[in-house]
């Protein structure tokens, strides 16, 4: 089931992109900040756009048995088809990337692993923007109803005990979010919802 959902979010991201028109252009500038594995990244490097990936790649270190693969693996990967990588903790450190440069910012099941807030990132991500860009965020929702049932079961709506426990460091989901707090978070970064 984890596999097939995170397909099911590749394909409603590159659909969005695609649906509503937000590259257009030819040869768009798109940065994917945390992007992981790259699998998004790969996809519009495909379609022709220049694409920066940038993360830190930590949970996909060698010995972490990520089942995308380790990082070296990846970033590989991500240059050979024409991705530019930079590792970067963009919370600590921002994005590194020159203001109004891009015109689409990906930040795909990001937000939840963070263990601070994702403030920095958020405003440096709007500033790389071009005036026009836009900004296709993704995050579980904290109030959906399958949580709301098993709070109301008494179950825990995080992760399994057993993987907090083992996992040093943790890479799992540290905090979710509501729409309400996305939308928040996303004005007071400077952008338009």
């Amino acid at each position: 089931p984890g596999f097939r959902s995170v397909c099911q979010e590749y394909r409603w991201v590159l659909t969005t992109m695609l649906d509503n028109r937000l590259l257009e252009r030819d040869h768009s500038k798109v940065i994917d900040v945390g992007a992981g594995a790259g699998v998004v990244s790969l996809s519009l490097a495909k379609l022709g756009h220049q694409v920066v990936a940038v993360d830190t790649w930590e949970e996909y270190e060698p010995g972490s048995e990520n089942m995308m693969g380790e990082s070296s693996g990846i970033v590989a990967r991500l240059q050979r088809n024409g991705v530019d990588c930079l590792r970067r903790d963009v919370v600590a450190e921002g994005l590194g990337v020159e203001s109004e440069s891009f015109d689409l910012a990906l930040c795909l099941a990001v937000l939840e692993h963070l263990h601070s807030s994702p403030q920095t990132m958020l405003r440096d991500t709007w500033r790389a923007l071009k005036p026009g860009g836009h900004l296709v965020l993704s995050t579980p929702n904290l109030a959906r109803l399958s949580k709301r049932l098993r709070m109301a079961l008494g179950r825990s709506i995080h992760p399994a005990l057993e993987v907090w426990w083992k996992e040093a460091p943790f890479f799992g989901h540290i905090r979710e979010y509501d729409q309400d707090e996305i939308v928040s978070m996303l004005q007071w970064a400077g952008f338009e919802v």
